[in-house]
């Protein structure tokens, strides 16, 4: 139970460091002019392509070249307006500001490792309640208990201890095991009609 909590946990963690890196990533990028491989879907202009932005940047998918993107300063190659105005927008008719690599390197550098760490603890949690799960699961079943009615019926059908027995003894063997191990009386019934 400990496990399911964990994941809770975790989930709830994950969802909220998105939605905090989602905040700022649209106050720091949203006026940034857009370029390969940013686009349509891929920016930081509204909530949900923010959010889009970042499930991306959580695969790993093409993240340094978004992160050079939205840190391009003015130059030669890049025309970009330093303190974009909203009449600038209009005017273009997109965002015309420009970045700055130390804001677009710390703050994917810290989404990637925070968010690649979260990742790696839910799915660890997962795989171990997985385990844990099937553990407790094996343990209800065979117990010591479980191996001495199988070493009775066992022996029934194999007195001599050779490790077989004929396969036409094989569902008398069943039904003398009874279950959860063996067959039950509804499907003898079943069986005979």
């Amino acid at each position: 139970m400990t496990t399911l909590s964990s994941l809770t946990n975790v989930s709830a963690l994950m969802g909220l460091c998105t939605y905090i890196f989602l905040v700022i990533g649209i106050t720091l990028f949203a006026d940034v002019k857009q370029q390969e491989p940013m686009g349509s879907r891929l920016n930081f202009t509204n909530p949900l392509n923010a959010f889009f932005t970042l499930l991306v940047v959580a695969t790993g998918e093409s993240y340094p070249d978004m992160m050079d993107v939205l840190g391009r300063p003015k130059s030669e190659y890049n025309d970009c307006i330093e303190e974009p105005t909203y009449a600038d927008f209009v005017k273009a008719g997109e965002p015309v500001g420009c970045g700055d690599y130390l804001l677009s390197y710390t703050f994917f550098g810290s989404y990637v490792v925070l968010v690649n760490f979260v990742f790696l603890n839910l799915f660890i949690a997962i795989i171990l309640f997985g385990y844990i799960d099937t553990k407790d699961q094996e343990s209800h079943m065979m117990n010591s208990d479980m191996v001495g009615v199988f070493i009775n019926a066992w022996s029934a059908f194999d007195p001599e201890a050779t490790g077989y027995i004929k396969i036409h003894y094989f569902s008398d063997f069943m039904f003398e095991l009874k279950p959860p191990l063996g067959w039950g009386r509804a499907y003898k019934n079943n069986a005979k009609r």
